[in-house]
């Protein structure tokens, strides 16, 4: 019923209590893509060229604004994400860039100089392999703050960038023969998949960027857009030359070449086209009790499923470490199975994800549960982003305050909650898509956390 792999650190037998229930139902719907809808570069020797008469586009700029959807597959420091020019040394520095850094890569850098290094790191936020994020480095040299020059937002959140001192007030101004590479600078190639990636003339705004990150933009010609490359191939492709060529969907066609990359086969870099995990998760609760963490889910439609992975953090973002996994049953394709697993080693509060792992290795993660199980905690909003609702876990205390502002900082709601609230279910369907502040208070304590709502 249940396995360990070598991942896993041994766990007390008795908290494996698998439930099956087996029920029959109408077979749910699936649905399958009809187009590959990524490029997997393999951190090697991967690498695509972009049109050179984009050098005209990015060369000598007051602004630029560069987004892309990439996975990270793996994470070395100095992996270059984007690069046009070439970085010399402090003293000599011309070049656009978006890379990984720290000891690791753990984190992403900028690097827009013009004569003179300035490289700026995104220290706060730890990337993390395997998960999609949208990344936005925004140039506006019109800015009189050096610092607010460049700007980097993940998944629409701005990050406080740390070093660099020389910001440009305009782009380098370099040779239409200088490279413009996706996944390389020199001998330097990232280890990722991308899904997408844009190019605007201008400096795009704070609320632009939330609205993409929110709902990913369909990609066709902006007034403003100077490239954009969608990395969608139809499924079954055999033209050599298609399948090397990076389509502009952005009205200037300006292509990209690929090179190194496998076109064809099952060693092909174009991915994506497996279909949607088979399996649907119907419930997945997570609640506490004296000496453990009960989690149980439910789940319908099963084939082809290999395994669940329940995965534990302490903060509910980069932390995430496995602590059980469990065989599917992978047995009648409408049957409805629960599964359910004690956690007698708890953690204190703790987030909770299921990692639901097909035969062929790919996974989708489920929405986070909270486990509050301290006094003295903070508050904890999940799932964030948001679809319809949002629940907000409160430590044991005295009266709410509640309120709600958009990026603005405008008030859309507020609400008073009696004392020994613990928690709170809100419902955003009412809500348009965007960045949101939720603000906290109690007794003489205050919280604020960001709020996605898709």
């Amino acid at each position: 019923m249940f396995y360990f792999p070598s991942f896993v650190a041994p766990i007390v037998l008795r908290s494996f209590r698998p439930i099956v229930f087996i029920m029959v139902f109408g077979l749910a719907a699936s649905l399958s893509a009809q187009s590959f809808s990524g490029l997997s570069f393999d951190g090697s020797d991967d690498f695509v060229t972009l049109d050179p008469r984009l050098a005209e586009q990015l060369s000598g700029k007051k602004q630029v604004t560069l987004e892309m959807r990439v996975t990270f597959d793996a994470l070395k420091s100095f992996d270059a994400l984007f690069s046009f020019g070439s970085s010399q040394g402090a003293k000599k520095s011309y070049v656009f860039e978006l890379q990984t850094s720290g000891g690791g890569g753990n984190y992403l850098a900028t690097n827009v100089s013009n004569g003179k290094e300035d490289f700026r790191v995104a220290d706060q936020t730890r990337l993390e392999i395997g998960r999609e994020y949208l990344i936005s480095l925004v140039f506006d040299g019109t800015q009189r703050e050096a610092t607010e020059r460049t700007r980097l937002y993940i998944d629409g959140a701005r990050q406080q960038l740390t070093g660099g001192k020389n910001a440009p007030s305009v782009t380098a101004d370099l040779d239409a023969d200088t490279p413009i590479y996706i996944g390389r600078e020199k001998n330097r190639y990232a280890n990722i998949t991308v899904s997408e990636l844009r190019l605007w003339k201008t400096a795009r705004t704070e609320q632009e960027i939330v609205a993409n990150a929110v709902e990913q933009a369909d990609n066709g010609v902006d007034a403003d857009m100077i490239a954009s490359y969608g990395f969608n191939k139809p499924y079954g492709e055999t033209d050599p030359q298609a399948l090397r060529t990076l389509e502009d969907a952005g009205g200037n066609a300006f292509p990209g070449t690929l090179s190194n990359f496998a076109f064809t086969g099952s060693s092909s870099n174009w991915v994506g086209m497996a279909a949607v995990l088979p399996v649907e998760l119907i419930a997945f609760s997570a609640t506490v009790t004296a000496t453990e963490n009960d989690l149980e889910w439910t789940v319908i439609n099963e084939r082809d499923l290999s395994h669940y992975t329940v995965e534990r953090s302490t903060s509910g973002s980069g932390d995430w470490s496995p602590v059980a996994t469990f065989l599917a049953k992978a047995g009648e394709q409408v049957s409805t199975y629960t599964y359910r697993y004690f956690d007698v080693a708890p953690v204190g509060s703790a987030y909770y994800r299921l990692r639901m792992v097909d035969i062929d290795g790919t996974f989708t993660l489920s929405e986070v549960r909270y486990v509050g199980r301290s006094s003295g905690d903070k508050l904890a909003v999940y799932p964030n982003p948001a679809t319809d609702h949002f629940t907000l876990a409160l430590p044991v205390g005295g009266a709410v305050s509640l309120q709600l502002s958009d990026a603005s900082g405008r008030q859309l709601w507020s609400k008073q909650l009696p004392a020994g609230t613990t928690t709170i279910t809100e419902s955003t369907r009412d809500a348009a898509p965007g960045l949101y502040i939720l603000t906290v208070r109690m007794n003489s304590t205050s919280w604020s956390q960001r709020l996605v709502i898709r």
